[in-house]
């Protein structure tokens, strides 16, 4: 039926308004709103179907079902944010329902239940890995989508680093997630020392950092139990790249080439990638204090290695 047809008969039991009979979650506005924009601006389908329980004023018969016009004929099971972005958008679009003509409070519940305990959602990363192939259909983020073509390429050239070692799907093998790693460079690509390149650059460069960084590491790079291409190891090297990289033009002549980051990293061939190094915190903020930690090793061995060559830090 059409979509503000079903709106206008339906009504939700929801568990915060009624503790007793209600079962429904909260409604999320901002949820309803993106299927509402979804529908307007992509000119978007629902395929799949909303499920509503009748009351036994509804009847199939001749062929045909006898709905009430009535505020409260229907009662949403599953469907309530796709029924309230129908409402809201300006396009009134017909949907599939499966509607079930006098089903038992407790029947409406634990098919609410299956329905919501069995069903699982789209990885992360498998949206991430499918999006560049429906771009032309969506408003996407363009950084996002280099973002994305660079770390696939990445894990599917043989002679990267990264070779086979990224799970892309969400459900594969792979030591870093797609989204994870995605989650950490493009913040990066925004940047103006980063954002200067072409495509091709770009991979270059990360090409050349986690080749550099592989050279210098390599035990621990073939250490599964290594925290390096672990989230909160491989958080600090993506958050040190930006220093990494003025540090080695700075110090290379303008060079990032494998030669020239190994060279750099090299004044930190000893730094552990462990607990006891990095802290056994997780997420963001424990990615950023292992970020300083590392820093600090390279800064200060870059200055002990100037010292001692007689070199001043400051020039007059």
């Amino acid at each position: 039926m059409e979509g503000e047809e079903l709106f206008r008969i339906s009504t939700v039991s929801r568990r915060e308004e009624d503790k007793e009979r209600g079962f429904q979650r909260l409604l999320n506005v901002r949820r309803a709103s993106q299927i509402a924009s979804y529908i307007d601006r992509q000119q978007g389908l629902i395929p799949n179907n909303l499920i509503v329980a009748f009351d036994e004023s509804v009847e199939y018969k001749d062929g045909k079902l006898h709905i009430l016009d009535s505020p409260t004929a229907a009662l949403i099971i599953d469907g309530q944010h796709r029924m309230w972005g129908l409402h809201m958008a300006k396009l009134d679009l017909p949907v599939a329902v499966v509607g079930f003509i006098g089903l038992a409070p407790a029947r409406q519940k634990e098919l609410f239940i299956t329905i919501n305990k069995y069903q699982k959602g789209v990885p992360a990363s498998l949206y991430l890995d499918l999006l560049p192939e429906i771009k032309e259909l969506l408003e996407v983020d363009t950084v996002e989508m280099r973002a994305i073509d660079l770390v696939k390429r990445l894990n599917e050239d043989e002679t990267s680093p990264w070779y086979d070692q990224i799970n892309i799907t969400g459900e594969g093998k792979g030591l870093i997630s797609l989204v994870n790693f995605v989650r950490k460079l493009k913040p990066l690509l925004d940047q103006p020392w980063l954002s200067q390149f072409y495509l091709e650059e770009q991979y270059q460069l990360l090409y050349n950092y986690f080749s550099a960084v592989q050279n210098v590491f390599l035990d621990q790079w073939k250490d599964k139990s290594s925290l390096i291409r672990k989230t909160v190891g491989f958080g600090a090297l993506m958050e040190i790249l930006p220093e990494v990289f003025s540090t080695t033009t700075r110090e290379k002549s303008g060079e990032f080439t494998i030669q020239a980051v190994t060279g750099i990293l090299k004044l930190i061939d000893d730094f552990e990638f462990n607990k006891d190094t990095l802290g056994a915190g997780s997420g963001t903020a424990a990615e950023k204090a292992a970020a300083e930690i590392l820093h600090d090793a390279l800064v200060g061995s870059l200055r002990r290695t100037k010292e001692d060559a007689g070199e001043r830090l400051v020039r007059f």
